[in-house]
């Protein structure tokens, strides 16, 4: 457990120090209604794009992609939402992973979102960097799964990463909340 939290930490500090070296002051205000600014960091637009949009789509791609195509290959109806199977590998079963597949990624992405605008407050480079990584690990997530033995979802080395990119922006999320209470500015 420990060298799995070390591999984490390694992982997530990258991210942190280029923050630190490359964009320390770098600031955008937006204009609000009423004469209000909104003060972000310059680098929070890359948190936007990678987390907000490429997440999205990604979700996307796992819907239209593999739930839509399967769909079509097994001949599962609409508004058929799972299919009764009989057996392990028939058509039924490997629509429901499919469609599993796209289910699990939509459980965790409120979370991921919510994580990304609050610790892409503080850390947006890292933020953005785990949103990537989400999207990547999550698409190697589904082609394990999607194979017919959902034991098979942490195959490839990127899988797994599906967890250290939330656990990124856990901890980004705990920075920024931090930094609040404490009254500093970041």
């Amino acid at each position: 457990m420990l060298a799995a939290l070390a591999k984490i930490t390694a992982y997530a500090g990258v991210p942190f120090l280029l923050e630190k070296y490359l964009l320390s002051g770098a600031v955008s205000s937006i204009g609000l209604s009423g004469g209000s600014t909104l003060m972000l960091p310059r680098a929070f637009g890359l948190v936007i794009l990678s987390n907000l949009v490429g997440c999205s789509l990604t979700t996307y791609y796992l819907g239209f992609g593999f739930v839509g195509a399967a769909r079509k290959k097994y001949g599962i109806k609409y508004p058929t939402m799972h299919a009764v199977s009989s057996k392990e590998g028939d058509d039924a079963h490997m629509f429901n992973c499919a469609q599993r597949v796209h289910g699990n990624a939509l459980e965790s992405l409120p979370a991921l979102l919510a994580l990304s605008i609050a610790g892409g407050l503080k850390h947006p480079v890292a933020c953005a960097c785990a949103g990537l990584l989400w999207c990547v690990a999550r698409v190697q997530w589904a082609n394990g799964y999607i194979s017919g033995d959902p034991t098979r979802r942490y195959e490839s080395k990127w899988a797994m990463h599906v967890w250290t990119s939330i656990m990124i922006l856990l901890g980004a999320s705990c920075s920024t909340a931090v930094s609040l209470l404490a009254g500093s500015s970041f």
